[in-house]
């Protein structure tokens, strides 16, 4: 079990970022605070660990974007909370192959308006198989988020999508290893934020040099 309080001051940008393109900082800003409670359970067994948690976040003066005034601008939503539900399970076999997976389903609302908070997703799931063969390991990932509300009146609606991605990681020593990954492997079509597509399909290969100092 755990309970903690946050701060959060609005950035420099939040307040006072000139008129541009429609939107502008917002100087009357109020610093946004929280209290978090959180219970939750883990095991380990042979060949599985898995962990359950719920949560509850209480935000006073939330600091968020508002799309709707002109210009636009953020705001402060005056009480806020999100309940949530996380579950991770991680195999760890004799086998080359194991798995890792969570899910996390939030309930996000405005409790002023009883809307819900925009830009965020109501659940995520997350599968990683990751395969080990000597030197050599590839993960197969897979990301799977919920649809979710752009603005603060809920009227903007964005589809959740799922994207897939693969990683390979050779390691010639404790020091040196060769790596490989492509993210978003179908190139999928997404947005998070209204208006601003994300990335498509990225491949990357690099060279890696690590040293632990004693």
């Amino acid at each position: 079990a755990a309970w903690g309080s946050a701060f959060r001051a609005p950035t420099f940008n939040d307040l006072y970022w000139p008129l541009t393109f429609g939107y502008q900082g917002n100087p009357h800003l109020q610093p946004e605070k929280s209290q978090s409670y959180e219970l939750g359970l883990l095991a380990n067994h042979k060949f599985i660990d898995w962990e359950l948690r719920t949560f509850r976040n209480n935000i006073k003066d939330l600091i968020t974007y508002d799309g709707t005034s002109t210009p636009t601008t953020m705001i402060n939503l005056a009480r806020a909370k999100i309940d949530g539900l996380e579950v991770q399970l991680k195999t760890h076999s004799k086998y080359n192959w194991n798995l890792s997976a969570s899910l996390t389903v939030l309930d996000p609302q405005d409790l002023e308006t009883h809307h819900t908070l925009p830009r965020r997703a109501c659940h995520t799931t997350q599968l990683n198989l990751i395969n080990h063969h000597d030197k050599l390991q590839t993960t197969f990932s897979m990301l799977n988020q919920g649809g979710r509300y752009d603005g603060i009146t809920n009227n903007n609606y964005l589809s959740g999508y799922t994207i897939m991605g693969l990683r390979t990681d050779y390691h010639f020593n404790k020091s040196w290893k060769l790596f490989g990954y492509i993210d978003n492997l179908f190139n999928k079509d997404y947005q998070t934020i209204a208006g601003y597509n994300s990335l498509g399909r990225v491949m990357m290969i690099g060279l890696n040099y690590s040293s632990e100092i004693h």
